[in-house]
């Protein structure tokens, strides 16, 4: 069984490869990973202290006292920042890739070999998640913490809590295992939809550094990217507070884009991440309940772009170097 899935690995992404294992030789120079794990788990401490003290004394939650709310209010924030913080470091990792080779004349012959730009731009491309695999891997625990604080919350008045949180909602829904169902994708989109924000983030990088030469260029780019991506955050989240605070009002088509555009492009669907919220979404907008539903769509239309981004790549490696 194994040894089936290990055939369907691409070679280039095989540690058997050589230019993989060229990549990744790359990334040992660089500190040690018991390192790299202590500075995280110290700023994820600081920040979870920070989003502990924020959900127990300043937050009034209507549902304070239950511990998966507290758990998710305190960890939304500082998981929140990881995320970008991380988006931030795939776009930079790829944005670097090739320039280094550029510099050093060894782009040329990395390109002359058979397959060679393909093989080495998605190797390096692969090389940006691995470096960023502690990371990745604390923001999925968390993920991992929450989705167990859903199937816990879903025991609640007697395994009633899903068909409680569907009877109202606009508009009805036949049967009550539909928000069942909508639920499970709900909880497999918060640990894929991470992975395929960062593949894409890398994946963007890793074609602007094959398409613009000049490294003056490259920079600038970098930053409006980076500036961007923080500004949608950041923006996205101030408009749905306003919202839910009753500052702002909204059409329903405009509210079912805001809070789509939040949960696939801001917080990657955390927001979804706890039965509480999910329910307090489906009853405010109106047919919330295919939220979870599109986001899969468009989790999967990513990874196609994705991929389509690094066979554009390595297109251009190949015409324009």
């Amino acid at each position: 069984m194994i040894k089936q899935l290990t055939r369907q690995i691409p070679d280039w992404a095989r540690p058997s490869h050589p230019i993989l294992q060229y990549e990744l030789s790359r990334l040992k120079e660089s500190g040690t990973w018991q390192g790299r794990i202590l500075a995280l788990f110290l700023f994820m401490l600081i920040l979870g202290l920070g989003g502990y003290l924020y959900a127990t004394y300043i937050y009034q939650s209507p549902t304070k006292g239950n511990i998966t709310d507290l758990a998710w209010r305190a960890l939304y924030f500082p998981t929140l920042l990881v995320q970008v913080i991380t988006a931030i470091a795939a776009l930079s990792y790829g944005i670097g890739s090739i320039g280094k080779e550029r510099s050093n004349n060894t782009w040329d012959h990395l390109r002359a070999t058979a397959s060679g730009a393909e093989f080495t731009l998605r190797a390096r491309w692969i090389a940006i998640l691995y470096r960023l695999r502690v990371t990745i891997i604390a923001i999925l625990l968390v993920r991992f913490v929450l989705i167990i604080g859903i199937l816990y919350d879903m025991t609640a008045y007697s395994g009633l809590y899903v068909e409680m949180l569907t009877a109202n909602l606009t508009p009805a829904i036949p049967d009550w295992r539909i928000g069942l169902l909508v639920i499970a994708l709900i909880m497999t989109l918060n640990i894929l939809l991470p992975l395929t924000m960062i593949a894409s983030a890398a994946g963007i990088g890793i074609l602007i550094s094959v398409a613009i030469k000049e490294r003056a260029y490259t920079v600038a780019t970098q930053v409006i990217l980076t500036s961007f991506q923080v500004i949608v955050t950041v923006g996205l989240l101030i408009a749905l507070s306003q919202f839910l605070s009753g500052a702002l009002e909204l059409s329903d088509e405009a509210l079912f884009a805001l809070v789509l555009g939040y949960s696939s492009f801001g917080d990657w669907g955390l927001l979804l991440a706890q039965l509480g919220s999910v329910g307090e979404i489906w009853a405010i907008v109106p047919y919330g309940i295919l939220i979870g539903v599109a986001l899969i769509l468009i989790m999967l239309l990513q990874s196609a772009i994705t991929d389509g981004m690094l066979a554009l790549a390595v297109r251009f490696s190949e015409s324009r170097e």
